[in-house]
């Protein structure tokens, strides 16, 4: 019978066993899954990821991330254990119906472009405003973003307007604190290029750039795409911090912006180093010609100075 079924003399004895227990559906197949199953998930932590998820949500919260990885964090903070995977908590959220999918286009519109390849923290460095806001007060304010192409982390300040005076200290004071890129890369802002009056012309940022041995990269008119990284971080900023409050004055408006960015930072910090990227944070200190540039208040500074800074 085995040779002409095609099966195990086993298989043959185990569904004839089946047919004389007297079972009536002794016939339909019976499940295989374990007795025991290792690291199962017990109620109580499916309910604390539930619980930890809605604190997330809170607006007491500085990041607004409410998804798995962020939970695990919180979790991990809280010394939980056993602490399962990233992946089995993003599972339970799932089950519980606490995520919302949003489906983006990443489809890449036109040929791509070349440019510089970030490899390590102060590779790159990647600009960019955000523009159209008015606080309640009905007052303008232009935020100043900027982001590490290979890290992600992130720096910013909120100004009432778009002037290079501002931009020029807000980039001292950043390069200052998280120290100088090898490329400053940016859009074709006039406040950047330094106008289209007069076209032959060197703005005052790029001699600043110059001036502290960084290379300014301009990218191409209606191509947002050649900044993506910081392009995405605007997008997230105005979404967590933005959308969440109400801001009257400047001040407020600065204070959630600067606890966002610390939070966010530190979100991605914990991530790379959980992905054994922790290499990317030796920082490598660039030291300058002429290191007063960063440490002399730009008021102070010639336009000598800027584009010739040997001669001191």
């Amino acid at each position: 019978m085995a040779r002409i079924l095609g099966r195990s003399r086993d298989w043959i004895y185990r569904w004839k066993a089946r047919y004389e227990s007297g079972e009536h559906l002794w016939y339909q197949d019976r499940s295989h899954r374990p007795h025991v199953i290792a690291r199962k998930v017990v109620p109580a932590f499916e309910r604390l990821v539930v619980w930890v998820h809605r604190k997330l949500k809170d607006k007491a919260h500085p990041l607004g991330f409410c998804g798995a990885e962020a939970i695990y964090n919180e979790l991990a903070d809280l010394e939980v254990r056993p602490l399962h995977s990233i992946r089995t908590i993003h599972r339970i959220l799932v089950r519980n119906k606490l995520l919302v999918r949003k489906h983006r286009d990443r489809s890449r519109k036109g040929p791509a472009l070349p440019g510089p390849a970030p490899k390590k923290l102060n590779d790159v460095h990647q600009m960019d405003f955000i523009v159209g806001h008015y606080l309640a007060s009905r007052h303008p304010v232009v935020v100043f973003s900027r982001r590490d192409a290979a890290t992600g982390l992130v720096a910013g300040t909120e100004q009432p307007d778009r002037q290079v005076q501002r931009v020029l200290a807000f980039l001292q004071k950043d390069w200052q604190q998280h120290g100088i890129p090898r490329f400053l890369q940016m859009d074709n802002d006039m406040s950047l290029t330094g106008g289209r009056m007069h076209p032959r012309t060197i703005g005052q940022l790029v001699r600043f750039c110059l001036a502290c041995r960084v290379v300014p990269l301009f990218t191409p008119e209606r191509r947002p795409a050649s900044n993506a990284s910081v392009e995405r971080y605007n997008g997230l900023w105005q979404e967590k911090v933005w959308q969440r409050y109400r801001f009257r004055t400047l001040e407020d408006l600065r204070e959630r912006s600067q606890a966002f960015q610390k939070a966010y930072n530190h979100y991605l910090e914990r991530r790379l180093i959980r992905q054994g990227k922790s290499g990317l944070f030796k920082i490598r200190v660039r030291y300058l010609a002429q290191a007063y540039l960063l440490s002399t208040p730009l008021a102070a500074l010639s336009w000598s100075d800027l584009v010739y800074p040997e001669n001191r």
